[in-house]
């Protein structure tokens, strides 16, 4: 059969898409260098922007609405604090998802997923006060941290087609 309006083909499809995000890295108590987990300096917060972080998602969706992704996503910033100092994020996800669309009104539908996520985040810093002999400007801290792990995912989402398998979520 032919895909007509907002009705699904009789045969599975590749599914793509794509996110468009604009992220902004926060703490509750500020993003500071550290050293040694200990703060360094007076007010060195540093204030990240908004920036473009897309998701994009690959997978394989049958007829009946069950489906299968892996999705990415990266995030990649670095921002100065107001002692000199730089603070450098880098994070990415990767997500292996099976779900379930549901329709529930002629182009509106609703969807459940679950999967795994490896999560890979890391914080570098470099700072203007002092690196492990006392130096005054002498840049690195040597401290970086992060971590990486695989854990579980849930969601749900719910989607309106617009034109031509074209979703607004």
């Amino acid at each position: 059969g032919s895909c007509d309006g907002c009705k699904r083909c009789c045969n599975g499809s590749i599914v793509f898409g794509v996110d468009i995000l604009f992220m902004k890295y926060h703490q509750a108590g500020g993003v500071k260098t550290v050293d040694a987990a200990n703060i360094v300096g007076n007010g060195d917060s540093a204030e990240f922007d908004f920036e473009f972080s897309p998701r994009f998602s690959l997978g394989y969706e049958l007829s009946s609405g069950l489906g299968y992704r892996i999705n990415y996503w990266h995030f990649d910033e670095s921002a100065a604090t107001n002692n000199g100092g730089i603070v450098s994020i880098d994070t990415s996800t990767l997500d292996l998802e099976s779900y379930r669309r549901i329709d529930i009104a002629a182009c509106t539908s609703v969807e459940v997923s679950g999967g795994y996520r490896y999560l890979d985040f890391e914080q570098r810093d470099s700072s203007g006060i002092s690196d492990t002999t006392g130096t005054t400007g002498s840049g690195r801290t040597g401290v970086d941290w992060g971590l990486n792990n695989w854990g579980g995912t849930l969601g749900t989402e719910l989607s309106h087609q617009v034109c031509n398998n074209r979703r607004v979520f």
